[in-house]
């Protein structure tokens, strides 16, 4: 679960959610653009894992806003065991 607060003084417009380096991990279901957060609001998106074979996957995942601070990035790791 990626979860994003808006800790502003106006709505914040989350744009894109990218997530690159990684096929195993991704954002599902993609929501639809812009996801609007009212000031002290909240948003969550689920990033969703489903590795193809044993061993560990990396990702950067990049939320792209209106944030005056830019965009932010987000390392995310997962782990997956042979069953």
């Amino acid at each position: 679960m990626l979860q994003m607060f808006n800790t502003g003084t106006s709505d914040l417009h989350v744009l894109a959610i990218n997530v690159t380096n990684a096929p195993d991990i991704a954002v599902d279901p993609p929501p639809t653009y812009p996801i609007v957060i009212a000031p002290a609001g909240e948003a969550d998106v689920t990033l969703k894992y489903q590795p193809k074979s044993p061993g560990t996957s990396q990702a950067t995942v990049e939320v792209v806003s209106d944030d005056p601070s830019g965009s932010r990035i987000i390392q995310v790791n997962g782990a997956a065991v042979a069953s």
